[in-house]
C-alpha cells in the first residue's frame, strides 16, 4: 500500500515488453533462489514485501495487456484455476504419502503453481460487473482486517494460541464452526475500528 504509487508510475511509463521481461526474471529468480539453500528462504515463502511487489506488478501487467490469454471467459478461468489447484493438491498428497522432503513448498505463496492459480482466480472475477454500496463499504476496510489479525502482538499472543486451543479442545465440525465465528467476529471488529481511522483521516485531510 505504501509503495504502490511508485509501482503505478513504473507501470504507466514503462513499456509492456520491459514489464514482461522483468516479471519473467523476477519470478524465475524468486523460484530458484528462494529454494536454493535448505532452511533459508529470503522471500519467506512468498509472504514478503518483495513477493507482494511481484504479484502487484503481475496483476497490473495482466490488466494493461491485450493478450487473448488474459481475456478468456470467467468459466474458462475458473476451470483452469480448478485444474491447477487439483494438480497441486494431488502432488502434495502423493509427496506426503511417500514422505518426500520439502513437499510443503507446493503450497508456498511463491511457488509457480500457486501464483498461476491465484492469477486465474483473479481473472475469474475480473470481468464480473456488479455494484453494491455495502460490499464496497466493507471492501474498503479489507486491509484493516489483515492488519488486525497479523499484527504481531495480536497474532502471537492471542490469535494463534486461540486457534490452536480450539482445534485441541473440540472435534472437527465444532472446531470449524467456532473458528468461523471467531474469524467473522474479528472481521466485523476490524471493519468497525477502521471507520474510526477513516473519520480521523478525513479530519486530517481537510487541513492538508
Amino acid at each position: 500500500y505504501i509503495i504502490s504509487p511508485v509501482l503505478n508510475v513504473y507501470c504507466e511509463f514503462s513499456d509492456l515488453k520491459v514489464q514482461r521481461y522483468l516479471l519473467i526474471l523476477f519470478f524465475g529468480f524468486q523460484t530458484v533462489y528462494g529454494r536454493a539453500a535448505p532452511g533459508v528462504d529470503t522471500f519467506s515463502g512468498g509472504y514478503s514485501t518483495i513477493s507482494f511487489i511481484g504479484l502487484y506488478l503481475l496483476m497490473r501487467y495482466v490488466r494493461n495487456t491485450d493478450c487473448f490469454i488474459w481475456k478468456q471467459p470467467c468459466v474458462t478461468n475458473l476451470v483452469i484455476f480448478t485444474i491447477i489447484s487439483l494438480i497441486t493438491t494431488t502432488l502434495y498428497v502423493v509427496g506426503s504419502w511417500y514422505h518426500i522432503n520439502q513437499v510443503s513448498i507446493l503450497y508456498c505463496y511463491n511457488w509457480p503453481f500457486v501464483i498461476i492459480a491465484s492469477l486465474y482466480f483473479f481473472l475469474t472475477f475480473r470481468l464480473l460487473k456488479f455494484k453494491n454500496r455495502i460490499i464496497n463499504w466493507i471492501a474498503s476496510s479489507a486491509f484493516a482486517v489483515y492488519l488486525l489479525h497479523t499484527f504481531p502482538l495480536v497474532l502471537q499472543n492471542y490469535f494463534k494460541p486461540t486457534i490452536q486451543s480450539i482445534f485441541t479442545s473440540w472435534n472437527g465440525l465444532e472446531a470449524g464452526l467456532i473458528t468461523f465465528l471467531l474469524l467473522f467476529s474479528i472481521f466485523v471488529i476490524a471493519v468497525l475500528l477502521d471507520q474510526i481511522r477513516k473519520f480521523l483521516w478525513q479530519m486530517i485531510s481537510n487541513y492538508i
